[in-house]
C-alpha cells in the first residue's frame, strides 16, 4: 500500500517519479554532450547549467502531473499517452520562452533545450510502455482476506474489484453462510472457523473484520493469536475510509468521535495551518491586485452600486461571518466561470482569519441549521474553518456536488488527517482542475 501525502496513490507512482526524473536528467545530460562536446561537464557543473536544467525539468514534472500523468500508471492508450507527453514538453518550451524575456540568466539555452525535450518525447514514451508491462505483471500488493460481512466490506469489495487501479486483491470472505457470495463475486471460502487455515494457505496481507455485531462469533482468540504474529488486522469503516478516502457516515457512533484525538485537530495544526492560509493570501492578493482594481473598477462604471456582495456563512464553531464576492455582472459571465474571479474577494475573508485556503465549503446558516438537524455528526465539520476548496470539493464530481452527506463524509475525512502537505495537495489539485477544465 503506497500513501503519498496521507492518501492513496497508485502501485508504482513513486518509483515512476523517480525514474523519469533520471531520465529527464540524462536526456539532457546528452543533449549537452552532442551540443558541446568538450565543455559539456563545465557548463553543467562548474558554470551551473546543472541548476537551469533542473528548473526546466522540474516544469516538465509539474507540467505531467497537471495533465494527470501520475494518476495512472499504466498505459490505457498510446495515442493519449504520446499526446499527454507533448502537452507537458510544449508547456515547458512555453514557460523557457516567455523566461528569456524577464530573466534572461535563468533559462537554458535554445539548442540544448529543443534537443532535449526531443529526447525526452522519445524516453519517456517508451520507459512509460515498458513500466507499465511491469506494473501489469508485478499485480496488486495487497490481498485482503475479509472476516464476516456487513455493508461497509461489501462496499470496499465492490470497489476494489471495480476499480483496475486499486492497490488489492480481494481473496474472499470468510463467513458462516456458505450460499451468501461476496457482493463483487468473491467467494465465500469458509467458516469463522476456517481463519487460522486461510490465513496460512492464502497468506493475506490484510484481514479486513467486518461484522455484522461486532462481538457476534468473533473468533477472538484467533484473532489475537494472528495480530501477534505479525497479521494486519483493521475493521471494515477503516479499509473503507483507506479505499474511499472519506469516512463512512453508518459506522460512526458518537463515542468514537468524542474519544478520538483525530475528529479534534490540535492549536498548533491549526494555527500553522491559519499563518500558512494568512501569508499566502495576502501574496495572492497582491498578485491579483491588478486583476481585482480591474474588475472592481469595470463594474464601478457598469452600475453605480457596491462592487462586492455580502453573504452570511457558518464559520469555525458555528460563528457567522460575511463571505465578500464580486457582484454578478453579465459581462463577465465567462471570466466568473471560468477562473472564479468572482471569488477572489474571499482572500479578504482569509486575510480577516473567518476562512481558511482548506477547508469544509461554508454554508449558510439556514442550510447548516437543517443538516445539523437530518445529519448526523455535521456539526463537527465546524472544528476547522472553512476553506475556500477542500477535500469534498476536489473529490465531488459534478453529478454528486449537492450530495451534503457525501460532502460531509469527505469533510470528516480532511478533519481527521488535517496537515499542511495535505492542504499543498488539495491546493495544487484546485488549481490544476481550474486551469484545465472548462
Amino acid at each position: 500500500m503506497i500513501r503519498v501525502i496521507r492518501h492513496h496513490a497508485p502501485v508504482g507512482v513513486l518509483p515512476l517519479l523517480a525514474s523519469e526524473i533520471v531520465l529527464l536528467f540524462a536526456c539532457f545530460y546528452l543533449s549537452a554532450e552532442i551540443l558541446y562536446p568538450p565543455s559539456a561537464w563545465l557548463y553543467l557543473f562548474v558554470e551551473g547549467g546543472i541548476t537551469l536544467v533542473g528548473i526546466a525539468i522540474a516544469t516538465i514534472i509539474l507540467a505531467m502531473y497537471f495533465f494527470d500523468m501520475y494518476a495512472e500508471v499504466q498505459v490505457g492508450s498510446r495515442v493519449v499517452l504520446l499526446q499527454q507527453i507533448c502537452q507537458s514538453l510544449g508547456v515547458a518550451l512555453l514557460a523557457q520562452t516567455v523566461a528569456t524575456y524577464v530573466f534572461r540568466d535563468w533559462t537554458v539555452p535554445q539548442l540544448l533545450m529543443l534537443l532535449g525535450c526531443g529526447m525526452a518525447l522519445v524516453g519517456l514514451f517508451c520507459w512509460r510502455l515498458v513500466f507499465s508491462a511491469l506494473i501489469k505483471r508485478i499485480g496488486p500488493t495487497d490481498n485482503l482476506l475479509f472476516l464476516g460481512r456487513n455493508a461497509t466490506s461489501d462496499a470496499v469489495a465492490a470497489a476494489i474489484e471495480s476499480d483496475p487501479r486499486a492497490n488489492y486483491h480481494v481473496i474472499g470472505f470468510l463467513d458462516e453462510d456458505f450460499a451468501r457470495r461476496g457482493a463483487s463475486g468473491a467467494p465465500v471460502l469458509g467458516g469463522f472457523s476456517t481463519l487460522r487455515q486461510m490465513v496460512a494457505e492464502h497468506k493475506p496481507s490484510l484481514l479486513v473484520v467486518g461484522m455484522p455485531e461486532r462481538r457476534a462469533a468473533m473468533p477472538v482468540a484467533d484473532l489475537v493469536a494472528l495480530r501477534f504474529e505479525g497479521l494486519q488486522i483493521e475493521e471494515a469503516s477503516k479499509t473503507f475510509e483507506s479505499v474511499y478516502q472519506r469516512v463512512r457516515l453508518d459506522d460512526l457512533s458518537e463515542q468514537q468521535v468524542m474519544f478520538s484525538r483525530t475528529f479534534v485537530p490540535s492549536n498548533g495544526a491549526l494555527n500553522v495551518a491559519r499563518l500558512v492560509s494568512f501569508i499566502v493570501a495576502v501574496l495572492c492578493l497582491v498578485v491579483l491586485s491588478p486583476v481585482l482594481v480591474a474588475v472592481a473598477v469595470w463594474l464601478r462604471l457598469r452600475r453605480n452600486e457596491p462592487v462586492l456582495t455580502r453573504f452570511p456563512r457558518e464559520g469555525k464553531n458555528g460563528k457567522i461571518f460575511q463571505l465578500r464576492r464580486f457582484r454578478r455582472d453579465a459581462s463577465l459571465g465567462w471570466l466568473y466561470r471560468r477562473f472564479r474571479v468572482d471569488a477572489f474577494p474571499e482572500l479578504l475573508n482569509v486575510v480577516r482569519g473567518e476562512m481558511s485556503l482548506v477547508g469544509p465549503c461554508p454554508e449558510e446558516p439556514e442550510v447548516a441549521n437543517l443538516l445539523n438537524e437530518t445529519l448526523p455528526f455535521y456539526h463537527y465539520r465546524h472544528a476547522v474553518p472553512p476553506g475556500i476548496t477542500g477535500w469534498a470539493k476536489v473529490n465531488q464530481t459534478a453529478e454528486n456536488a449537492d450530495d451534503r452527506a457525501l460532502g460531509l463524509e469527505y469533510d470528516l475525512y480532511y478533519i481527521k488527517h488535517l496537515s499542511q502537505a495535505l492542504n499543498f495537495y488539495i491546493l495544487v489539485h484546485s488549481l490544476k482542475n481550474r486551469v484545465l477544465l472548462p
